[in-house]
């Protein structure tokens, strides 16, 4: 396979029709037809993932003549292309946008949401198409969060990137950037320690990745979420429920268990989208719903939200179900500290009482940031301990005072995925606009809100609420009412053939609930 080849090498040398695709595996030659429609790409790494036909790796890669069976699905499901101002850009949500900057991969998914665009070479992004995505969000200073997406951004070489890069990084009003890009699974050559240096540059810069099965989780891939993480960059993971492929508790069990240990926050879990072509991957919502229910949960890790991506442009709207922790700390390897504050010497013997224990990830329930030394030594002990979260307690905006500002993203740079934990407080912060405001600053010091703590579910519900559509899905707090997860109801109605829900706006879409 060439292990040892460089990203470039690895893509020039992919499978990109049947006739290369079956040097490696016999394949059905009328799969050539589906390629005419769909393209292929399969990289040599991503390729040697296969263990046999038909297993996870092989049905998200090779082209199955299904794709040209389904009457039923839509080449744009999302109505990106409706919302979209000027060419590239999706601008859906009021604060947001998605920028296109490349409709190519370095593995084409079978299941691709953007399947009618991505890797056909007559329909290339532009930099001057790129260019006026980014005049458009000067423009519009409302927008404060940018997407960038494709295809795959990082597919981009290091310069082209860190020209689109510098110039939204020039918009004053433009807060966060976040990356969505599949490398990290799918071609983890390509994150380089040049590639980390330049991204390092524009933070806050998180990066969203997208790993669907364990099979996934290699020595490369592990490598790269690393170099990722140890440059202070917070990674997402966003998994689609699929078919024959992750549709069981036991794989998204160690899916997640997987992505804890590689410090990726698992973000979001999507049921499969009404994609033409795509229709034979697509799962019963209520199998979803199952699972999700069954699935074993820390009440100090993050945990993903499961979310429908409304047919017809709605936006995400949750349908993450009710459930509780799980107790899986004794006997799973999980070690929790609660510490004052960050200290070298307890800091050390903890961690070494954690080691003892056979702790394979490590979180520290982190009570006070304002006590925190400058102390070098710390740092080095965090990034020696890898796996370790570190959550805050951070209740109010007014907490996050210059000390905050300073110590948090040394933690990050430190390797640290940082998440906070908010307790509502009668008089303090139940009010929607003090936890939005919590939730923007964290945003910028790289902290992602995890849990929304609350006495009551009506005052936790109607702050989740008023969260939605108006901030990045990363600020959206669980929310957490003695050891149970409550989720708002944004379902209308469900019936055995169909689920109706609402977004933010009040708005219903329909979604089939049965794929039969």
């Amino acid at each position: 396979m060439g292990k040892e080849m460089d990203w470039g090498t690895l893509l020039r040398e992919s499978a990109a029709n049947i006739r290369q695709l079956s040097l490696y595996y016999p394949v059905e030659k009328d799969a050539a037809k589906v390629t005419r429609k769909y393209p292929m790409r399969i990289n040599p790494y991503y390729l040697s993932l296969i263990k046999e036909r038909e297993d996870a790796i092989w049905k998200q890669s090779v082209p199955d003549l299904r794709e040209l069976e389904d009457e039923e699905g839509v080449p744009d499901p999302l109505h990106e292309e409706n919302d979209s101002p000027v060419a590239g850009l999706v601008h859906r949500y009021p604060d947001r946008v998605l920028l296109l900057v490349s409709n190519r991969c370095a593995m084409y998914c079978r299941f691709c949401t953007r399947k009618r665009g991505v890797g056909d070479p007559f329909k290339r992004i532009k930099k001057e198409q790129v260019l006026k995505g980014i005049e458009y969000i000067r423009e519009h200073e409302e927008i404060r969060d940018v997407l960038i997406s494709g295809g795959d951004p990082l597919l981009l070489k290091d310069e082209e990137l860190a020209f689109f890069l510098e110039r939204l990084k020039e918009i004053k009003h433009v807060e966060v950037l976040r990356i969505g890009t599949r490398v990290a699974c799918s071609l983890p050559q390509r994150i380089t320690d040049g590639l980390v240096s330049l991204l390092r540059r524009y933070h806050p810069l998180y990066i969203n990745t997208h790993f669907n099965h364990p099979g996934e989780f290699t020595e490369e891939s592990r490598r790269a979420c690393s170099t990722i993480a140890d440059a202070g960059i917070p990674l997402g993971d966003q998994t689609v429920l699929l078919r024959g492929i992750n549709d069981s508790v036991d794989v998204m069990n160690a899916l997640i268990r997987g992505l804890w240990s590689m410090r990726v926050t698992p973000y979001y879990i999507y049921q499969a989208d009404l994609t033409k072509g795509t229709k034979h991957f697509r799962t019963d919502v209520d199998l979803g719903i199952e699972i999700f229910k069954r699935l074993k949960f820390h009440p100090s890790l993050p945990m993903p939200h499961f979310v429908i991506d409304a047919p017809g442009g709605g936006g995400k709207i949750p349908i993450t179900p009710e459930c509780r922790f799980y107790d899986v700390i004794n006997g799973d390897g999980i070690e929790v500290l609660n510490l004052d504050y960050l200290e070298y010497n307890v800091l050390k013997s903890r961690l070494e009482d954690a080691g003892d224990k056979g702790a394979g990830i490590i979180v520290i329930e982190l009570r006070e940031i304002e006590k925190n030394k400058e102390d070098k030594g710390v740092y080095e002990l965090l990034k020696q301990n890898h796996p370790l979260y570190i959550n805050m307690h951070l209740n109010h905006p007014d907490e996050l005072t210059e000390d905050v500002k300073r110590v948090a993203p040394m933690l990050c740079d430190a390797g640290v995925p940082l998440g906070d934990r908010i307790n509502l407080i009668e008089g303090v912060n139940n009010d929607p606009k003090v936890i939005k405001e919590l939730a923007h600053e964290l945003l910028k010091l790289r902290v992602k809100p995890y849990y929304l703590h609350a006495d009551s579910e009506e005052d936790g519900l109607a702050i989740v609420n008023s969260l939605r559509g108006f901030t990045t899905g990363m600020a959206v707090p669980h929310l957490v009412v003695g050891d149970r997860i409550i989720s708002p109801n944004y379902i209308v109605e469900k019936t055995r053939e169909k689920i109706v829900l609402r977004n933010y706006q009040g708005r219903t879409f329909e979604y089939p609930n049965t794929n039969s």
